[in-house]
């Protein structure tokens, strides 16, 4: 089923950014959290101290090649809790459900985000769905232009989407890449904007 009308209207684009092993998403400690509303155009945007070490956080900003997250006001838990206030709100009166759309999210930013809620003692709301991108761009894609391969990045240089490589792995600017790559997708080919609503 492809998403349109009412369904459009509860989308949103998200992406975390986090510390520890990938493999065992429980280990890892969400460092900074991005929304975006498909609708409104409206953003979240928030940064926390992992409750990892400080060096394990420096390591792996090291290994990103980014500079390290400074620190903010905000808790996990409050940021957390101000990602699921501003969903919240800008679904008020929609009978639709929010989707949250992520790259590769089934595999690992749905998983990071719930174990973290959970540490956290923050509930994700039940009627909340994660949508993946990554199966959306594989199953549109994959006959209709040689494509290296369906990372952000390859796709990005598939839809002719510009990528500052200075800014990967941040939130927010992961976050909006992909909305224009959706968008890109949509006007190039054709494709529906996310697809795979359950």
């Amino acid at each position: 089923m492809e998403a349109s009308g009412d369904i459009r209207e509860t989308l949103f684009v998200f992406d975390c950014e986090w510390v520890g092993d990938l493999r065992e998403p429980h280990t890892t400690h969400i460092t900074e959290v991005a929304v975006y509303s498909v609708r409104t155009q409206a953003t979240y945007h928030a940064s926390c101290t992992a409750l990892a070490s400080t060096e394990a956080i420096h390591t792996a900003c090291t290994k990103m090649g980014t500079a390290p997250l400074t620190a903010t006001a905000s808790s996990c838990a409050d940021m957390l809790q101000g990602m699921i206030a501003f969903v919240t709100a800008e679904t008020e009166g929609r009978s639709t459900a929010p989707a949250l759309i992520g790259h590769n999210a089934v595999r690992y930013d749905a998983p990071v985000l719930l174990h973290n809620m959970r540490r956290c003692n923050v509930c994700m709301p039940a009627h909340w769905q994660v949508m993946d991108s990554l199966y959306h761009a594989r199953f549109h894609m994959r006959h209709r232009e040689p494509c290296n391969g369906f990372s952000l990045q390859q796709l990005c240089t598939l839809c002719n989407v510009t990528v500052d490589d200075t800014q990967l792995h941040g939130a927010l600017y992961d976050t909006m890449l992909l909305h224009a790559l959706l968008v890109s997708m949509s006007t190039q080919w054709q494709v529906p904007y996310i697809s795979g609503f359950m």
